[in-house]
């Protein structure tokens, strides 16, 4: 028997036609988006199986999205197998779809809530040029050192995410970004600029806190019913630090690295991913040799075989 934790992934994982497969099947998944059309008050469907790409990429259109399909996904694998894994984690966005999967947050009131995080974060970017881009092949100290080389001469660039060791998630100002990924190259680094002008879990989002915090308090929260690692405190949330661990999560870093340590110590030996595609599987599987990670979207068949009942002994 295997213990078991689903994980969720955050901007930028969003496509087009996401879930198309498990939208067909299932009247669950249905259902949720068609909750979640009532609540965004534009037709979800037409949005994640349409044409417009550009619609789709928008963050304040994006990140409902893909807390629904984190909640879709979550409705549909339950009511399949009938059972809770014995924790979960979201890497950035995804903290949201965990919380609200664990019956922390309510579904209406997510979709809200992240809708107005990313217009708040999208109005400081444009006011301060903020930016992120993908450092991946290129050791994470490397770039820890570099950003604190340039935030020595006045730039500002920070690490948002630790993703694993070769790959950090940067954030800043485009034009000290751009310095960064320069220097990245020429170190024999790559990267990847991310779609959309934000520049989450860094000191540029300090003056929305506020704001944030404000909208955030207004929603009302329950104890978590299965454990939701933080991405601030790398610890299980709890009813009395959930506030204070989302408002801090926008300019603290996400510890995904530390988050995936964390739960090989508590001996899970499976990770599923759920909501769209397969980023966290991947990132999982080109680095970490003790984990088996599978994206319920992209290998439900082989998940299906396995009989996660018999794995997990429930």
């Amino acid at each position: 028997m295997k213990k078991m934790a689903y994980m969720f992934a955050g901007q930028n994982s969003e496509r087009l036609g996401m879930l198309g497969d498990l939208y067909r099947e299932s009247r669950i998944v249905r259902d949720t988006f068609a909750e979640a059309s009532e609540v965004l008050r534009y037709d979800v469907a037409q949005v994640c199986f349409g044409e417009d790409s550009d619609f789709l990429h928008q963050a304040a259109v994006s990140a409902p999205i893909i807390v629904m399909a984190h909640v879709a996904s979550y409705r549909h694998i339950t009511d399949q197998y009938k059972f809770k894994p014995s924790l979960m984690a979201g890497h950035s966005l995804g903290e949201y779809g965990a919380l609200t999967c664990a019956g922390v947050l309510p579904f209406s009131d997510v979709l809200t809530l992240v809708t107005h995080r990313a217009e708040l974060a999208d109005r400081i970017a444009a006011e301060k040029e903020g930016v992120m881009t993908i450092v991946y092949q290129f050791p994470i100290s490397e770039s820890e050192k570099i950003c604190q080389a340039l935030r020595a001469e006045g730039r500002s660039v920070w690490i948002g995410c630790y993703n694993s060791h070769e790959q950090a998630t940067i954030s800043g100002k485009a034009a000290d970004i751009a310095e960064l990924e320069w220097y990245v190259a020429n170190k024999g680094g790559a990267y990847k600029r991310l779609m959309g002008k934000s520049s989450f879990h860094c000191p540029l989002l300090q003056d929305i806190t506020d704001e944030f915090a404000e909208a955030i308090q207004g929603v009302e929260i329950c104890s978590p019913s299965i454990p939701v690692i933080s991405n601030y405190t790398v610890m299980p949330h709890t009813i009395d630090n959930i506030y204070d661990n989302l408002i801090q999560h926008l300019v603290a870093p996400v510890r995904w690295q530390e988050t995936i340590s964390y739960i090989k110590r508590q001996h899970v030996e499976l990770l599923i991913e759920l909501g769209s595609g397969m980023i966290l599987t991947n990132l999982i599987n080109q680095g970490d040799d003790e984990l088996q990670a599978l994206s319920y979207e992209i290998d439900k068949a082989q998940i299906n075989e396995m009989d996660l009942r018999q794995v997990v002994g429930q």
